[in-house]
């Protein structure tokens, strides 16, 4: 997905990264966040001049809605990435940046790099109770079927599934999953995801009581 309001850049964009798979162009930062909500992308180049949202409030909204695993963010240097937080430019495998005058073949490159290093960095298919995720679809099955998740219920069940059996605090789930400060979010928030999860697993499989809720202390992916 390309995020920028320059007719001119949003041209060159079609022409130099066209053959690198579906292009998704949006003129605003608000119309990417909705995109990201509803659809499947493996990553996001963002004009860091797009005017209607700050590259560090783009991040911090990605990190909180999709969680540490979002989809790599290439930013394209612009008036907005000076001062940029270091939190940000740290983050070397899932965000880069392409400062200006922007080159084709470095823009590429940069892309690739930061595809190929998410891809390493997500898990594959596991199954601990009884059902896969599957991380390229965003896609949980088991015996009755597979059902799709929306980003955030991803990276909840995966972030339990990488650790059956252990009871996680909805404190640790929003600064992980979410991106939350310490102390901040609500564990409602929380609630209402597990809640949705349980629904949505239990549609794909007869076992029962998949997650676990411990009241006082967390949840549990049970094994």
């Amino acid at each position: 997905m390309v995020v920028t309001a320059n007719s001119t850049l949003g041209q060159w964009a079609h022409e130099c990264l066209g053959n690198m798979g579906h292009l998704v162009a949006v003129p605003s930062a608000l119309d990417a966040l909705r995109a990201l909500e509803t659809l499947l992308i493996h990553g996001v180049v963002f004009d860091a001049d797009v005017g209607d949202m700050r590259v560090d409030q783009f991040y911090r909204w990605i990190r909180r809605q999709l969680g540490p695993d979002h989809p790599p963010v290439l930013l394209l240097s612009g008036s907005s990435t000076e001062g940029l937080p270091e939190e940000v430019l740290a983050r070397t495998h899932r965000v880069g940046l392409a400062r200006r005058p922007l080159d084709c073949s470095d823009v590429r490159r940069k892309i690739e790099m930061l595809l190929g290093s998410a891809s390493v960095a997500v898990s594959e298919d596991v199954t601990p109770g009884g059902i896969a995720l599957d991380p390229s679809r965003f896609v949980v099955s088991g015996e009755k079927g597979a059902v799709t998740l929306t980003p955030t219920e991803f990276h909840l069940l995966q972030y339990l599934m990488e650790r059956p059996g252990v009871i996680v605090g909805a404190e640790e789930l929003l600064e992980k999953v979410w991106g939350f400060e310490h102390g901040a979010g609500r564990r409602d928030l929380v609630r209402a995801h597990i809640r949705n999860l349980r629904a949505k697993i239990g549609s794909v499989t007869q076992r029962q009581e998949v997650i676990r809720t411990l009241p006082g202390r967390g949840y549990q992916l049970a094994v």
